[in-house]
């Protein structure tokens, strides 16, 4: 056992040397890759410094370094997270690229591929890329995936197909470079809800076949150097230390353009950007609505074991850039009111506390138009989301589940405004907590690895939603109804409560398949539904 664990770590210090070369690669991992539960089930387990879960997706680049710096430490870790280790620095760390070009279309290539679909899944074999390039300046590399599923819910079933296409690289070393396009069928059935990744935005109807037909792209273009990282990218943006339902950004809608500048000092991190979102609703004929976004976000170590953070939204619309919500360190509170209190300004902290190795504890506190002379009364206007968790993470042996626990109560009007421009909204979904205002969310979830060829994941979720206006993001509280103003309680209205269990696998099959799996069941409105699907990633 001994000399296997160090011919692992041998081989582990050879691949540094290859994939040295993609360090800093800016490519983000999709939010419900395996790979997120494995990073952040090591950072609470304090074995890695590098990554910052504050501020996601994580990039290929991050999660090199990440699974470099645990192999490379003085922790003691199991063989089974030896071997996942193994897993995924095959899977991401595109160590096989050699120079010149390489493609299926090569005879060696295309008899490997063909043996892949059928050969077992195994770390001492490297992982091709579909096609590969390499020279003394750039290095490309292009991913191909498609996706089947069948989606049930009760006795109604239907297909869902997905096609993407990935491109990424870095040139001279400073220069990365990241496009994905996705391509979503489904066939659409009368009265079956669309799917969770269905986030608005144009989708096309095939009337004669009954499909329901989307796309979707992604692109970033980041420059690296000393003094500061900017970057162009349309990506997704989630900001919170909740694994899925921060109320600061949650990635719930569709990827957004933004410009982004970012640095790291020590214990310091800033970043700040502005973007575009999409306008409510369908604009007049002869009227062209425009909304932006600007934010920033502070993280500063105040201890080693203690993180906190300070993040600003601004929400404008229908005028040209301002350049006061460009500068990251300007309080755009203060500016928002110098430019003449027309905007929409939202404000957070949020903390994470390492309180001891397989033990982090979090929490944020996000305000809308709040008023500290009503602070602690049920004034409508006290706007704000409390939210607070913990995660636990037994031992070293990633087969014995880990748990999370976390709760969440956001009161009636949070992200509205008198403008539906200026929601906190992008096509018309909340750009925070999922559930949006009027609501609370109690969660747990487990995650554990019994091979590592395996991921499952469970999860219950008690969830309560209030009704009437005020309940939604888009709602404009000029509406609200006066005579409650002083007597807004933290859920208003009918309150409805659904309890939902959910259960997610995903299992490596061969060298180019993987198959995945959910299953979930609404107490409340007795409703089953799945999906059991088969991912070729090449």
């Amino acid at each position: 056992m001994l000399k296997h664990t160090l011919l692992i770590y041998l081989r582990a210090a050879v691949m540094l040397t290859f994939i040295g070369i993609l360090n800093g690669q800016t490519v983000p991992i999709p939010m419900d890759h395996p790979i997120n539960d494995f990073i952040l089930r090591l950072y609470t387990q304090q074995k890695i410094q590098g990554v910052h879960s504050g501020t996601r997706p994580f990039t290929v680049g991050q999660v090199i370094n990440a699974l470099n710096e645990i192999s490379t430490s003085d922790y003691t870790i199991s063989n089974q997270e030896i071997i996942l280790l193994e897993r995924f620095k095959k899977e991401f760390g595109v160590h096989e690229i050699q120079y010149g070009i390489h493609g299926p279309w090569q005879s060696g290539n295309l008899s490997t591929s063909i043996q892949n679909v059928v050969n077992v899944y195994d770390v001492d074999f490297p992982e091709s890329r579909f096609v590969t390039y390499h020279d003394e300046n750039l290095i490309l590399w292009s991913d191909w995936e498609e996706y089947f599923s069948i989606d049930f819910q009760d006795s109604i079933s239907r297909s869902f197909f997905i096609d993407r296409v990935t491109i990424a690289g870095k040139f001279d070393n400073n220069l990365s470079f990241y496009s994905r396009y996705t391509l979503y069928r489904i066939g659409h059935k009368d009265n079956y809800p669309y799917p969770d990744e269905y986030k608005q935005g144009y989708a096309l109807i095939e009337e004669n076949t009954d499909w329901l037909v989307w796309d979707v792209s992604e692109a970033s273009l980041r420059w690296d150097n000393s003094i500061l990282n900017i970057e162009l990218s349309k990506i997704p943006a989630y900001w919170g230390f909740s694994k899925n339902h921060s109320p600061i950004l949650s990635s719930n809608v569709q990827p957004f353009s933004f410009f982004r500048a970012s640095k790291s000092y020590k214990r310091i991190r800033v970043q700040s950007l502005l973007g575009t979102l999409v306008p409510f609703g369908e604009n007049p004929v002869g009227i062209k609505n425009e909304k932006h976004i600007a934010a920033h976000r502070f993280e500063f170590d105040l201890t080693s074991k203690l993180i906190i953070s300070f993040n600003e939204m601004i929400i404008y619309a229908n005028r040209e850039l301002e350049l006061g919500y460009l500068l990251p360190v300007n309080l755009f509170w203060s500016e928002e009111h110098g430019l003449g209190n027309r905007d929409n300004v939202l404000m957070s902290f949020d903390a994470y506390w390492k309180a001891k190795p397989g033990l982090s504890i979090y929490g944020t506190f996000f305000w809308d138009e709040l008023s500290w002379f009503k602070l602690f009364k049920p004034w409508w206007g006290n706007k704000f989301i409390f939210q607070s968790g913990f995660h636990w993470v037994p031992f070293s042996n990633p087969q014995l589940p880990d748990f999370r626990l976390e709760f969440t109560a956001s009161r009636p009007w949070v992200y509205t405004h008198n403008d539906t421009l200026l929601t906190f909204t992008s096509s018309e979904i909340g750009l925070g907590f999922p559930l949006g205002p009027n609501s609370q969310l109690l969660y747990m979830e487990m995650n554990s690895w019994p091979t590592y060829k395996t991921h499952l994941s469970m999860n219950i979720s008690l969830l309560l939603k209030g009704s009437g206006i005020g309940s939604d993001p888009n709602d404009i509280y000029s509406l609200r109804n006066k005579d409650l103003d002083d007597s807004t309680s933290m859920l208003m209205g009918k309150v409805k409560e659904n309890l939902i269990y959910e259960m997610n696998f995903h299992h490596r099959l061969t060298e180019l398949f993987s198959i995945t799996g959910n299953c979930s069941f609404n107490n409340d409105e007795e409703i089953f539904e799945g999906r059991l699907g088969l991912l070729m990633n090449y």
